[in-house]
C-alpha cells in the first residue's frame, strides 16, 4: 500500500549506515593500530646505533655537530625495519578507507539520506492514501466485511496536508561533507608514511640534520667529516647490507606481525562495505 517508498528507503538506509559505520570503526582501528606501533621496544643494536650516532660526538670534544644525513638513514632504516614492513598494508587500507570515505559524500550521505525521512515517510503515506479504495477493498476480501457504522466504507481516510510534500532543500550533509573531506586530505597524507619514517627523523633538528642534508664536517660515526657508505633500502630484505645496525632478518617481529593483520581485517571489512 506505500508504494516502492519502504524498499528504496530501507535500501538506502542500510547502505548508509554500513559505510558510515565501518568507516568510523576503520578510523578508530587505525589510531589503535598507531597507539600500538608506539609501544614497541627498539632492539639493542638499535640502541647502540642510537647512542653511537647521538652520544659519541661529545666524547670526540664535537658536542654539537650533527649527524651526516646518509649515516642518520642508515641508522633510522636498521631501527624502523621492522616498521617499513607496514608500507603495503598501510597505503592499501588507506586507499580502502579513501574509498568508502568518498561514497561517504556522495550518495551514501548518512545525513542526505536521514535529513529528509519526513518528507519520504509523507510520499509513502500519500501513495498509502490515493490507491485507499484498493487496500480497503483488499483488507475486506481477506478479513471480512466489517459492520460499519456512521463511517463510510469507502477508505481508510488518512489525510496529509499537501504542502507537507515539501523537497529537500540543497546543502544537505555539509557538516558530515567537510568532516569526511578534511579525514581523507589527512589519510592521504600519510601513504607511504612507513617508508618515509626514516626521512622524517632524519630531517628533525634534535636528530638529524634539519631540511638541508648535510654531507661533509658532519658526524660519520667515528669523526668529523663525510660519510661514505651506501643508504641501503627500506624494509628488511634490504637490512643484511646495513653498516650500522645490526638486524635479524631471520626472525619476523610478532608485534609488527600483528599490526599488519589487524589492518588487512580491516582494510577486508571496507572493502566489504564498499562494495
Amino acid at each position: 500500500p506505500f508504494g516502492d517508498v519502504p524498499k528504496t528507503l530501507t535500501l538506502q538506509l542500510q547502505r548508509s549506515f554500513v559505510a558510515t559505520r565501518t568507516f568510523a570503526q576503520a578510523l578508530h582501528e587505525g589510531k589503535k593500530i598507531l597507539g600500538k606501533m608506539q609501544k614497541i621496544q627498539a632492539s639493542d643494536s638499535c640502541t647502540s646505533a642510537l647512542t653511537k650516532m647521538s652520544s659519541c660526538p661529545a666524547c670526540q670534544g664535537l658536542p654539537a655537530i650533527q649527524p651526516c644525513s646518509n649515516y642518520c638513514l642508515n641508522v633510522m632504516k636498521g631501527c624502523l625495519a621492522h616498521h617499513a614492513e607496514l608500507h603495503d598494508s598501510w597505503d592499501r587500507f588507506v586507499d580502502s578507507l579513501t574509498s568508502v570515505g568518498e561514497r561517504l559524500i556522495g550518495p551514501f550521505n548518512i545525513e542526505a539520506v536521514v535529513e529528509p525521512i519526513d518528507i519520504k515517510i509523507s510520499d509513502a503515506i500519500m501513495n498509502f492514501q490515493e490507491s485507499g479504495y484498493e487496500v480497503t477493498q483488499k483488507v475486506f476480501q481477506d478479513c471480512g466485511q466489517p459492520r460499519l457504522g456512521k463511517r463510510q466504507a469507502g477508505g481508510f481516510g488518512y489525510s496529509v496536508p499537501q504542502d507537507y510534500r515539501r523537497t529537500s532543500q540543497a546543502g544537505h550533509g555539509n557538516s558530515l561533507d567537510t568532516l569526511v573531506t578534511d579525514i581523507m586530505v589527512r589519510l592521504k597524507d600519510t601513504k607511504g608514511f612507513w617508508t618515509k619514517l626514516p626521512s622524517i627523523l632524519c630531517q628533525n633538528p634534535e636528530v638529524g640534520s634539519g631540511k638541508e642534508p648535510v654531507v661533509k664536517n658532519c658526524w660519520n660515526g667515528r669523526d668529523r667529516g663525510y660519510y661514505h657508505s651506501q643508504v641501503v633500502g627500506d624494509g628488511l630484505a634490504s637490512q643484511h647490507s646495513n653498516p650500522e645496525v645490526e638486524v635479524d632478518t631471520s626472525r619476523p617481529n610478532i608485534q609488527i606481525n600483528e599490526q599488519i593483520f589487524a589492518l588487512k581485517l580491516a582494510t577486508n571489512k571496507l572493502e566489504a562495505a564498499y562494495n
